[in-house]
């Protein structure tokens, strides 16, 4: 019987390794790496279908502006550019009403408070709203990252080559300093993205996606945004009951600019990134959960076989030199890691930073469990078991 359990010990510890190293030492993107066109000119007509850029905004970021400029200077020729505020109030109103005075082909839309699903859903359908009659691609993304240039033709021009109605992007941190909670918040979205490449766990990202508008209407987004808490994973949901897939695009990859970040802020943060799976893509949150329990449960079975093997009472030698190369991988995938994500990073804080990543990971997960409500901008949402938006309570935002 142990012959067997450690037999069963050894093919556990061997997958996860080589999941690790898939991941965090040759990157899944590197390995599922997707078709980038030399240049997507080049493959779209010389005509140009007009899209509606829709960028909802709230707040006074210390990056959003220089970010909004990032996207009015897309060099997609047919766009239109609409701004979303939430009323009066927003400190983003002054801003977008600026900007919108002084770019051409831009538009600023403010919109009242939301009652039946989350702000930002209703900032997007409001830009929906204001977009001409004329538009065929609805673009969305966020109002605190950087753009290039070619961004929006990125996300369009599968689109118009009729490779996919539904095209997605996504963004990587750009550390100014260094410290312990931003190497973290950039390793998870690091992490997190390697999974964009494989076409079964493609989702569609808020910060840039882009969508036929034929095909919105025809599965009736709108209305599926009228009701929920987030715009991107609840869709992602909805795209995979109707078996939908959605077309990853490296080339359009936002940054965004990290200063500091306290230790709360990036714990609410994941806490968030996981609740939107647990309400629209329950099979990823359950897997997870399983993946982050079995991992737990190897850590502890190598740390005793480790103890046993060194202290005589378990007779296979071979567990010894099994035990500590399960131990030892993370550590030493982590230092790769660190070459290739913050090199200049000073060791002390990468390694603070890389040992708290496991500590948010296990904590936000934790705190999800049993969880029925998410806080944004000091708003909660209450939801149901679909996800549906059943109350606001604004309390906090006062």
């Amino acid at each position: 019987m142990s012959h067997i359990l450690l037999l069963m010990w050894a093919t556990l510890v061997a997958l996860q390794s080589f999941f690790l190293i898939l991941v965090w030492g040759v990157g899944l993107q590197r390995v599922f790496k997707p078709r980038v066109p030399k240049s997507p000119r080049d493959e779209v007509p010389l005509t140009y279908p007009k899209a509606s850029l829709i960028i909802p905004l709230t707040g006074r970021a210390p990056d959003m502006e220089a970010a909004l400029h990032s996207f009015l200077r897309q060099d997609y020729p047919h766009l239109e550019t609409i701004l979303v505020t939430s009323g009066e109030a927003d400190p983003a109103r002054d801003l977008s009403h600026e900007l919108a005075r002084h770019h051409h082909g831009t538009r600023h839309v403010h919109t009242g408070t939301a009652t039946q699903c989350a702000q930002k859903n209703h900032n997007l359908l409001a830009g929906i709203a204001a977009a001409g009659q004329d538009t065929d691609i609805y673009v969305f993304c966020d109002a605190n990252h950087l753009a290039r240039p070619d961004v929006v033709l990125e996300l369009v021009a599968p689109i118009i080559r009729k490779e996919a109605d539904f095209t997605t992007g996504y963004r990587e941190v750009e550390l100014h300093g260094f410290e312990k909670n931003g190497v973290s918040f950039r390793l998870i979205l690091w992490s997190m993205g390697q999974f964009q490449a494989l076409p079964i766990f493609t989702q569609p990202w808020g910060g840039a996606m882009a969508m036929r508008v034929c095909a919105f209407q025809k599965h009736r987004v709108a209305d599926l945004w009228a009701r929920t808490v987030v715009d991107d994973c609840s869709l992602a949901g909805w795209l995979i009951k109707k078996g939908i897939p959605v077309l990853y695009c490296p080339g359009a990859m936002l940054h965004t600019p990290v200063r500091s970040m306290d230790f709360q802020t990036l714990l609410d943060w994941f806490v968030r990134q996981l609740l939107y799976p647990k309400f629209y893509t329950r099979t990823v949150w359950m897997l997870l959960g399983l993946g982050l329990i079995s991992a737990l449960i190897l850590l502890a079975a190598s740390l005793s076989l480790l103890v046993a093997g060194l202290t005589g009472v378990l007779s296979p030698l071979w567990t010894i030199p099994a035990a500590l190369c399960h131990l030892c991988i993370p550590f030493v995938l982590s230092y790769l890691l660190r070459m290739r994500l913050c090199a200049q990073c000073p060791p002390k804080i990468w390694w603070t930073g890389f040992l708290r990543t496991l500590v948010v990971l296990y904590s936000a997960y934790w705190k999800t469990i049993g969880t029925t409500s998410v806080t944004w901008r000091r708003v909660r949402y209450e939801v149901d078991g679909q996800g549906k938006v059943t109350r606001i309570d604004r309390r906090d935002s006062r």
